[in-house]
């Protein structure tokens, strides 16, 4: 029992010997961890926001308006405008072989409208 009494004492001894630190080296430590638990905090927060931003980057260059698909629309454009400029060559054509003159007259009243949309609008539109 003496002994159990002893090396009872001496773990306790022990253990106070080298479990205790100062109160300011408690603080301090305190205190930088804290810091460092905020600073993780924010640095997850500003992970989260880069990711949601590449994410939303990558969305918008995958989406209907990337540079790719409008290049493929731009160039679909211009085949279209293509053919239909073929189209009305060969009709103006067809006219002129027929005897026919290629410009069409319009009614008075359509031909002033259109003359005015025209000049309302010069960026736009000829007439």
């Amino acid at each position: 029992m003496k002994s159990f009494a002893r090396v009872l004492a001496l773990v306790v001894i022990s253990a106070s010997a080298f479990g205790c630190v100062s109160q300011g080296q408690y603080d301090s430590l305190r205190t930088a961890y804290l810091r460092e638990k905020e600073q993780n905090v924010d640095m997850q927060a500003r992970l989260e926001e880069a990711l949601a931003r590449a994410n939303a980057l990558r969305s918008a260059q995958t989406g209907p308006s990337s540079d790719a698909d409008m290049e493929a629309r731009l160039a679909q454009a211009l085949q279209d405008k293509a053919k239909l400029d073929a189209a009305l060559a060969e009709m103006e054509q067809r006219l002129r072989a027929a005897g026919m003159d290629t410009q069409i007259a319009l009614p008075a009243e359509l031909d002033r409208a259109l003359r005015e949309l025209a000049e309302q609008y010069p960026g736009l539109m000829t007439y």
